[in-house]
């Protein structure tokens, strides 16, 4: 991971080849002691994709890999649950034949890079369990 560009309101991040971008947008997130809201572009070799059934207040995950999958779109916050952070991450992805898959992102693998854009909130955001969903959501502080 490299940090292109830093400020109090702003970061530009690359991750590459081999990087894990959910682990280390939590390290990042753990070591500045604030949370935010983040987008990325590039290219993966492996995503571990959820889909939540409100139903069963459960996730069914899928594990996608390939040489290259294009990452369209991901977008994602982080946020502090029972003092620790926690990176909540949809993502929208490509294969060669130009099809789309997409879901809450569990765990990613860089294949060449990751170009990230990180809008830093000068603050922890909480989040707590949902009795009704069952879903992690921001709460008042």
């Amino acid at each position: 991971m490299k940090i292109i560009f830093d400020s109090k309101t702003k970061s530009i991040v690359q991750f590459e080849k081999g990087d894990e971008p959910i682990a280390l947008l939590t390290a990042l997130a753990e070591e500045r002691d604030f949370s935010f809201f983040f987008s990325m572009i590039g290219g993966c070799t492996e995503v571990e994709l959820a889909y939540y059934d409100i139903d069963t207040k459960a996730y069914a995950s899928k594990t996608h890999s390939a040489r290259n999958i294009e990452v369209i779109t991901i977008t994602g916050n982080v946020a502090w649950v029972e003092g620790k952070a926690w990176v909540h991450a949809h993502g929208v992805f490509g294969n060669d034949n130009h099809e789309c898959f997409g879901g809450h992102i569990n765990r990613l693998t860089i294949s060449a890079t990751g170009e990230t854009s990180i809008d830093w909130i000068p603050k922890r955001l909480e989040k707590r369990v949902d009795t009704v969903s069952g879903l992690k959501l921001f709460c008042e502080l």
